[in-house]
């Protein structure tokens, strides 16, 4: 197929989910079902920490950015369920899910990597030549989200005879543990890591609190109504949240900005995730979140995508921050391992000496 009608069917396939919102929904009542769905799948598909969590989540991302690029903020957003909406959401969490998987074909057909056939009208064949370096990037991501999963219920399993809210601070210890991305508190800049780390406290126990009940009740969906399992904040938050944090309204609120989701892509194509920056802030200061979306990171890992994405200036701050204290260390490390260097070095050149060898038999 030519590049042409790839290019033509892709710019279609970009733009179909899009054209599909009506344009009179309200947008946070949107998204807020959006989550709900999202949930639902999540636990009922068995896609929690597993193999299609990735395509589920980006279709999440890229329905909420359609709907903030598309849909007008209501006046009054509440917390309400409406099962239009919920219908509406579900669908469109589907096509995301499979727009999600074109999103991975479509550079591989501009690459030469696959090959697109075209079976009949509006049917194709999509030829991968190999696997992809995502995909094993894929699968080393899944293997450590799979075995977080299996930590996180094992600990549930264990702490039954706790209290939920010691159980939560149990999973809690272990779920940090388990994640390290070296940040020092002097990496923090517009406030301290301290606020910082109340904040990602805060969202990460609501999160696990939810987790625990899912793992009571054998992740059997079914028991819940939909919205028991998004973290909501109403309004209110501005009473307790800086008092938890020990801190003003004003440093509450800039410390949230790097949690709170905001429209950013290129044309349909969403460059902020969900998973970068899980909660959503409407226009009457209401919040919510889904607990998958604040649990697939670590909370510093999660800070660096934001702003890799959203302030490059602050994350290439940190990096090279983080690269000076990392240099002396491995300098070190080299000169004290000197003479393993070496064989090293030796063994990569016959390596090297033999894959040419062999490739010219």
């Amino acid at each position: 197929m030519n590049k042409s009608r790839i290019e033509s069917i892709e710019s279609y396939i970009d733009s179909y989910i899009y054209n599909s919102i009506p344009k009179d929904l309200p947008r946070y009542a949107y998204v807020y079902h959006l989550q709900m769905a999202f949930t639902d799948f999540a636990v009922d598909h068995g896609a929690i920490f597993g193999p299609f969590e990735k395509h589920y989540s980006f279709s999440l991302s890229a329905n909420t950015y359609w709907a903030y690029k598309k849909l007008e903020e209501e006046d009054n957003f509440e917390f309400e369920y409406d099962q239009k909406l919920h219908f509406i959401a579900i669908n469109n969490i589907l096509l995301g899910y499979q727009y999600s998987i074109l999103c991975e074909i479509f550079p591989k057909l501009h690459n030469g990597l696959a090959e697109l056939k075209e079976t009949s009208t509006n049917h194709f064949e999509i030829i991968e030549q190999e696997l992809s370096r995502e995909h094993f990037i894929f699968m080393h991501e899944y293997s450590k989200r799979n075995m977080l999963s299996y930590i996180l219920q094992m600990l549930c399993g264990k702490n039954t005879a706790m209290d939920k809210e010691d159980r939560a601070y149990n999973l809690l210890e272990h779920y940090g543990s388990y994640w390290s991305e070296q940040l020092n508190s002097s990496d923090f800049k517009d406030y301290s890591r301290l606020e910082w780390g109340g904040v990602a406290i805060y969202f990460t126990l609501a999160a696990l609190r939810r987790y625990i009940s899912l793992y009571d009740n054998d992740f059997n969906i079914e028991k819940y109504h939909p919205s028991n399992l998004v973290v909501k904040l109403s309004e209110k938050w501005k009473d307790y949240l800086p008092d938890f944090l020990n801190t003003s309204i004003e440093s509450t609120n800039r410390i949230l900005d790097d949690f709170i989701y905001k429209e950013h892509g290129y044309g349909y194509y969403p460059k902020c995730l969900i998973t970068d920056a899980p909660i959503i802030r409407t226009n009457n200061d209401k919040m919510f979140g889904n607990l998958f979306s604040m649990l697939f990171y670590s909370e510093d890992t999660r800070y660096l995508n934001y702003l890799r994405k959203m302030d490059n200036k602050r994350y290439m701050q940190i990096k090279d921050d983080m690269k000076e204290r990392h240099i002396p260390f491995l300098s070190e490390l080299i000169t004290k391992n000197s003479k393993l260097n070496t064989r090293l070095v030796k063994w990569l050149k016959f390596r090297n000496k033999r894959d040419k060898l062999e490739k010219s038999i």
